[in-house]
């Protein structure tokens, strides 16, 4: 097996550009890079405007569990920190998981140090 070599008259030359449509198409092609950044640039910000609020929301919820957690340790002040986990469980979740479930969290918590 050779190598075939095909006769330059065979190839079509491609036409030749004039100095101004080479500017026109150089031209073209910044404009629309100049798009694709401009319309990155605006994805960009709505991403991370949508990151900040999501942001916000997470420590906004984080907030409120410490404040029902405050409200309700307000009540109970003289348990220990074992009896306010358990205490806090039971008030969060003890209507959520069965019975002996409960009993598995419940001795998990007991023991865990202090």
């Amino acid at each position: 097996m050779g190598l075939t070599l095909v006769k330059p008259e065979l190839i079509a030359a491609p036409p030749a550009a004039t100095l101004s449509q080479i500017e026109a198409t150089v031209s073209l092609i910044h404009m629309q890079m100049c798009f694709i950044l401009a319309d990155e640039k605006v994805i960009s910000k709505k991403l991370l405007r949508e990151l900040e609020r999501k942001e916000e929301r997470l420590l906004m919820g984080f907030s409120m569990f410490d404040s029902a957690k405050a409200i309700m340790l307000a009540s109970r002040q003289n348990l220990s920190i074992t009896e306010k986990r358990k205490m806090i469980f039971l008030r969060l979740y003890g209507n959520e998981f069965d019975h002996p479930t409960i009993k598995k969290v419940l001795a998990h918590l007991e023991s865990l140090s202090v």
